[in-house]
């Protein structure tokens, strides 16, 4: 599968000062995209329906009025960081400024970044909702120390956004743009209850944070444009989160130690782990690979159809799949 370039990922627009705003045209069915905070809002009564006038701040500061037709009558608090999509542009016939801009969804990000630096990870992102899902996982970390590891690693640039626009593999499970970031949230979701449920909260919180990390070094092996395809992408990993193991054992050495045990490990082929964590981890990893795969390996087939194969350069699986509800 041939990639696009991360420039083709970006959804562009223009803003100014303006509380109605000029926006870049596009076509009709391509949503437009933009982060955002919630400075006000106006309700609009009438006996067919209510409408709120959202207005929100953009990444540069300037003002643009947003309509929201939202039918369970909840609204964003004041001062929330929003990420929204639109649609419909009506255009003064008599002028470019767009009026009336409607949303067609919205939510509200909690997150610790600026609303800058969420524009542009919104802006390359492939499938926005994936990213919404890292942003909420990332905020469920118990563990200030994790949580802060996961949050000033997502702060790097240069692995925040190949990691979110990347495919997983080449010709195998997750093998599109945005594929990377889909498998690994989850990954770290599929086992998320039951690490709780069952280690103490800080090992599980190392247990997920591994399984979101499990693939990191793909950020280097995947890239059409680097070089690094003699070193495992286990290995990668380790490499590229160093930086910041090395910061958290100033603070807490067992815990960087041991996500380094837990990373390591799954370079290898021991039986028995010595986190019980890891288990979950390699379960989340095939659970997660074997579906997608089975999806590949059906894309196309008659629906009646229960047995198909997955052909790829190094090898073929077969898969069967229920036909009758």
């Amino acid at each position: 599968m041939k990639l696009k370039s991360i420039k083709s990922f970006q959804k562009n627009y223009s803003q100014s000062n303006a509380m109605e705003t000029k926006l870049t045209k596009k076509k009709q069915d391509e949503k437009c995209r933009l982060v955002c905070q919630l400075d006000s809002v106006l309700t609009k009564l009438s006996s067919e329906s209510t409408v709120h006038v959202l207005i929100v701040k953009t990444s540069d500061g300037g003002m643009i009025s947003l309509q929201w037709a939202n039918k369970d009558k909840s609204l964003p608090e004041i001062g929330n960081v929003l990420y929204v999509e639109f649609l419909d542009q009506k255009t003064d016939t008599n002028s470019d400024v767009t009026l009336d801009i409607e949303i067609s969804d919205l939510q509200v990000l909690v997150s610790s970044y600026d609303i800058s630096y969420l524009d542009m990870l919104f802006h390359h992102a492939e499938q926005p909702r994936d990213l919404i899902r890292l942003l909420q996982f990332i905020e469920r970390i118990h563990d200030e120390r994790i949580k802060q590891l996961l949050t000033e690693l997502f702060q790097e640039k240069d692995i925040a956004v190949p990691f979110i626009t990347l495919p997983a593999s080449h010709n195998h499970h997750h093998n599109f743009a945005g594929g990377l970031l889909l498998h690994s949230i989850e990954c770290a979701e599929l086992i998320e209850t039951t690490a709780y449920s069952t280690l103490a909260t800080c090992e599980a919180d190392l247990t997920l944070a591994t399984a979101l990390l499990h693939d990191l070094g793909k950020v280097e092996t995947m890239n059409p444009a680097n070089k690094r395809q003699f070193v495992p992408h286990e290995a990668l990993t380790l490499l590229l989160i160093e930086p910041f193991l090395m910061k958290l054992q100033k603070q807490w050495q067992q815990g960087a130690d041991a996500l380094r045990a837990m990373l390591s490990f799954l370079m290898g082929n021991n039986q028995f782990p010595q986190f019980p964590g890891l288990v979950l981890v390699k379960m989340a990893d095939q659970f997660s690979s074997s579906i997608a795969a089975r999806k590949m390996a059906f894309e196309g087939v008659p629906k009646h159809f229960y047995f198909s194969r997955l052909q790829t350069p190094s090898a073929t699986q077969f898969f069967n799949r229920l036909t009758v509800s």
